[in-house]
């Protein structure tokens, strides 16, 4: 009776350390499958712009995603699968901006950050043709 305890006891230990292996091996295989993408919008005076919509399009999917700016004009999207994206960022009294063939990969963090640019008043004219907005500033680190 006591050696059928004891093999019990040792199949149920096992069978534990097995589970917790399968467990850890999933976790670890998620950490890794995804990237991150991150980035700094910031207004015509270089200071962080708080609460911009910030898009994000999966080009080969077509699957999209948004969030906000925090007060300091940052904004992030994890757990990102590899892919091609497009960012979009619209704010308020300002010209909308976009950054697209951003190529993400596995386990890399891609930081996109953007320039924006004031709109028009109402009624103003302009003799000029405006000038492009800069482009977004483009930082790729791994």
């Amino acid at each position: 009776m006591r050696e059928e305890k004891s093999r019990l006891l040792c199949v149920l230990v096992g069978i534990m350390f097995m589970l917790t292996g399968l467990v850890s091996g999933r976790l670890a295989q998620a950490q890794v499958a995804s990237g991150t993408i991150t980035g700094i919008v910031r207004n015509e005076a270089g200071e962080g712009a708080p609460g911009a919509d910030v898009a994000l399009k999966n080009e080969d999917t077509g699957a999209e995603r948004a969030t906000h700016t925090r007060s300091d004009g940052a904004y992030v999207f994890t757990v990102v699968q590899p892919g091609t994206y497009t960012i979009s960022v619209k704010l308020k009294g300002f010209v909308p901006a976009s950054l697209g063939d951003i190529r993400l990969a596995v386990g890399q963090n891609v930081i996109a950050d953007f320039g924006m640019h004031g709109e028009k008043e109402e009624g103003e004219t302009s003799s000029t043709a405006p000038a492009p907005p800069p482009p977004a500033a483009r930082n790729f680190y791994l």
